[in-house]
């Protein structure tokens, strides 16, 4: 069996890992694996297929910045995949995520609805439904089950600076994405499965498979950060992100910052674009040394995630692994991972709160052996042997 994922990378960030991963899972299955990707690089043993080119991305990216029109690009790129994607004749099409400045929406699910092959298509953010965000939570907005327009978050990935097309995006998106007979969704949490069962994808079959981490790398683990960064008589709570934003709650966790005893320090890990930082806080520049990052989840008490919109952040799970329980916000699917049982979840979603429930967590004293235990579900190839099983059940 021939597999083509298309994803707008390899290897980086959520979608990224999981098409790293499932591609190894694919391959130690016997099967054949294809990636088609956007952006970035790949390893030269990798079947792959480039989509486009870097001057494809950045028109594509202009053109979304101008227009409002993320997914509407790159149209040649996009006929060029078709003709490739017919050559290597798949029997099974894998979407991931489409967002990323790298494909034509409209050329791809033409050629979809006429191709009679199995699609999949994971869906890693609220972007396939809605005229323009990737996540509404934070604003409240239920604009996008009827239809979006007038969108507040229109100078947010992915940017539009000067047009606000929601309304039409939204129109178009239904029309593009709806039709599919051999098409099939699944979604990595619970939440956003309840998005997608409320939007105009409803009528398709929804599965939840829950990604998955590598928990040979994932795992307590020796380290001197401690001692390195004067920490010894410190609690430490630990924050990660790969972009730090207002979405990913970059001001709540500098205001949290401020509301702390001095017995405690937040290291924060991950790029962020503001250069006033508090000095209270470690400030570790993102990086893909996930050595030094297992280190940081072994040196840390308590994981903490102010994020105010995510679907089902792995960070949680790696610090879970690691033996950190999890002081999360109420949002998406952060509190699916832990929950009150190795963890606290903040209602709220303010600083008071969440300083509480720090607060509260540390002096439940919940074991590090509970928390790599509980994680063990989360094992990459468990979680990911759910899609072969979905391979062979759709290829009947």
């Amino acid at each position: 069996m021939k597999i083509l994922q298309i994803s707008s990378n390899w290897g980086r960030g959520g979608p990224g890992g999981v098409v790293k991963d499932l591609h190894y899972c694919i391959i130690n299955n016997g099967d054949e694996s294809v990636i088609a990707y956007g952006r970035d690089r790949i390893p030269s043993d990798i079947s792959s297929i480039r989509i486009g080119s870097k001057f494809d991305n950045y028109v594509h990216a202009l053109f979304t910045r101008f227009f409002d029109r993320a997914g509407f690009g790159s149209t040649l790129a996009t006929k060029k995949l078709i003709k490739m994607i017919s050559a290597n004749n798949p029997d099974i099409i894998h979407l991931h995520n489409l967002l990323g400045y790298y494909i034509n929406i409209e050329v791809l699910f033409s050629f979809l609805k006429k191709y009679n092959k199995p699609v999949i298509w994971t869906i890693h953010d609220c972007w396939p439904v809605t005229g323009h965000c990737i996540n509404f939570e934070r604003i409240n907005c239920e604009k996008w089950v009827a239809g979006c327009y007038d969108c507040k978050l229109k100078k947010e990935y992915p940017e539009s600076y000067f047009f606000d097309l929601s309304k039409r995006n939204w129109v178009e998106k239904r029309e593009v994405f709806t039709g599919i007979p051999n098409m099939v969704l699944v979604c990595p949490s619970k939440w956003l499965k309840n998005i997608i069962a409320n939007s105009f994808l409803k009528d398709y079959p929804i599965f939840v498979f829950p990604n998955g981490i590598d928990l040979t790398v994932f795992h307590p683990v020796k380290s001197n950060f401690r001692e390195k960064y004067n920490l010894d008589d410190k609690i430490v709570l630990l924050a990660v992100a790969g972009v730090w934003n207002q979405m990913k709650g970059e001001h709540l966790l500098y205001e949290i910052s401020t509301k702390l005893n001095e017995n405690y320090k937040i290291v924060m890990v991950g790029k962020s674009s503001r250069k006033n930082r508090p000095k209270s806080i470690i400030y570790i520049e993102r990086t893909n040394n996930l050595e030094e990052l297992v280190k940081w989840y072994s040196t840390a008490d308590l994981f903490i995630n102010p994020t105010f919109g995510d679907n089902f952040p792995t960070v949680n799970i790696e610090a879970l692994a690691c033996g950190l329980p999890i002081v999360t916000n109420n949002t998406g699917g952060s509190v699916e991972i832990a929950g009150n049982k190795f963890g606290r979840i903040v209602q709220t979603k303010t600083a008071e709160e969440f300083v509480d429930k720090i607060y509260e967590c540390v002096s439940l004293n919940i074991s590090k052996e509970e928390c790599v235990k509980e994680a063990r579900k989360y094992d990459k190839n468990s979680c990911f042997s759910n899609y072969l099983k979905l391979y062979d059940q759709i290829t009947k």
